[in-house]
């Protein structure tokens, strides 16, 4: 046949340093996003702080990007657990939630607890604490239904399904 060509291979992109400056080698656009992808999954992989990525990671979604450069963006914040939307701050919320359910009819967040398994009901404008349940049943709540002001809560640690009022609680 012709001759034969050499195999480009891509290098491994260097783990960044944390901090900003770190990230400035591996800004989408300047490199193969496929090599950036990679770079990061990398660094991840060998320890580098998930919290320092998404920090750097989340001061690229004012940069121009193209289509393709975003999804790789996208897919390094799933990848270090960042929100993909607005993030929500409330106040009496569990801090390590693990199911919610909006109540648009009444305005009101339910949510559960991944750590005690209680269930808390806040208003969704103001974030204020409607009532409070659960915690004492050593749940693991896993999913949440809600109709006709019933709240239908899966408890995945005793196999069973609850129903709730959604106004109290009970």
């Amino acid at each position: 046949m012709g001759k034969n060509k050499k195999k480009k291979v891509l290098s491994k992109t260097p783990v960044p340093a944390s901090g900003p400056a770190g990230l400035t080698p591996h800004l989408p656009g300047t490199g193969n996003p496929a090599e950036v992808l990679a770079g990061w999954s990398s660094a991840l992989a060998e320890g580098f702080s998930p919290a320092g990525a998404r920090e750097n990671l989340e001061a690229l979604r004012k940069s121009q990007l193209d289509a393709q450069q975003k999804r790789v963006l996208d897919s390094l914040l799933r990848l270090t657990g960042s929100p993909l939307g607005r993030d929500i701050k409330l106040k009496e919320a569990p801090e390590i939630p693990a199911a919610v359910l909006a109540d648009d009819a009444c305005g009101r967040l339910f949510i559960s607890d991944a750590v005690d398994g209680g269930l808390v009901c806040l208003e969704r404008s103001t974030g204020k604490k409607i009532w409070q349940s659960g915690s004492e049943r050593n749940a693991k709540i896993s999913g949440l239904g809600l109709h006709n002001g019933t709240l239908y809560v899966c408890d995945r640690w005793n196999n069973r399904l609850s129903a709730l009022s959604a106004a109290t609680g009970v």
